[in-house]
């Protein structure tokens, strides 16, 4: 059983997985089935085909009828001033006009954003999805700052490739633990793969890479019966009057719209092109024979 099946379609690390079943078909005399599951492929006749590689087995794929999803998404974009920090103060006139409706003077003492993402996270179980890793350390160091001003409690982690395996550990023991609030930030390190238990909800900071992506991430709530709950939250600098036109559309919201409509109107998933010549894979097979064969 070949789980999350669309992650090594177009892959030389899926190519090693064909290879490792032809050596032990041809080691043991035996052909296994072969069982692929995804819930985010786009064409399943490629994947019948990718399959069934190397495989006098032919692959089908079951008519099954899919329940209507309910499904809850918010997309929220905020201008960024361009001559703060990444995660700094909200557009200045934002700021401005909020502080004149509640009678005081001055910038926020915490900015609009980060309160933002904070309130979407409280008192939850969540993931905080972002493109880069330093987007994760970012936005886990604001809503801590946030929850210390609030005298709330610290429930906020990273997960990422390059922390250790242990603080990576530490993370995926709080959100698998029943009835606690936890926040963890990551990147597609938590996408798919690890069982991380009930999730309330998954918010996505700018546009996801993919159809796919987006896709694979919404599916990590909703998972007992409840709605998928997502929400984008963009954040994009501010942009001078003088700039040209290109400068001046929220390319990231626009983005997260797509991604959106693409899906949900049209049921469309990026289609996954196979690898014709794994020359790297060619290598390492051909040094592994030749180990296995004495030599």
């Amino acid at each position: 059983v070949i789980d999350e099946i669309h992650a090594f379609m177009g892959t030389e690390r899926g190519c090693q997985i064909l290879c490792q079943l032809a050596r032990l078909e041809d080691l043991t005399q035996k052909q296994p089935r072969r069982i692929g599951l995804s819930a985010t492929l786009g064409d399943y006749a490629l994947a019948e085909e990718w399959l069934c590689s190397g495989s006098k087995k032919s692959v089908i794929t079951p008519k099954i009828e899919r329940e209507n999803r309910q499904i809850r998404l918010a997309v929220e974009h905020f201008f960024v001033s361009v001559d703060d920090e990444f995660w700094g103060k909200k557009n200045r006139r934002d700021a401005e006009s909020a502080d004149i409706r509640e009678g005081r003077e001055g910038k926020f003492d915490i900015d609009v954003y980060e309160r933002y993402i904070f309130n979407l996270s409280k008192n939850r179980k969540c993931l905080i999805f972002a493109n880069n890793k330093s987007q994760t350390e970012a936005v886990i160091a604001s809503l801590r700052k946030v929850a210390m001003r609030e005298g709330e409690a610290d429930i906020y982690h990273v997960h990422h490739g390059s922390i250790s395996a242990s603080l990576r550990q530490v993370a995926e023991n709080a959100m698998r633990e029943p009835n606690r609030p936890a926040v963890t930030a990551a990147t597609l390190t938590l996408e798919l793969g690890i069982d991380i238990g009930y999730l309330e909800r998954v918010i996505q900071l700018e546009a996801p890479l993919s159809v796919a992506s987006f896709l694979q991430r919404l599916g990590r709530t909703g998972r007992r019966g409840e709605a998928a709950d997502m929400r984008f939250v963009c954040a994009e600098n501010e942009v001078l009057s003088e700039a040209t036109l290109p400068e001046q559309i929220p390319w990231q919201l626009l983005q997260c719209i797509a991604i959106i409509q693409l899906y949900l109107e049209e049921k469309w998933i990026e289609p996954i092109k196979p690898v014709k010549y794994p020359f790297s894979l060619l290598y390492h097979q051909t040094m592994s024979i030749v180990v296995a064969v004495g030599e």
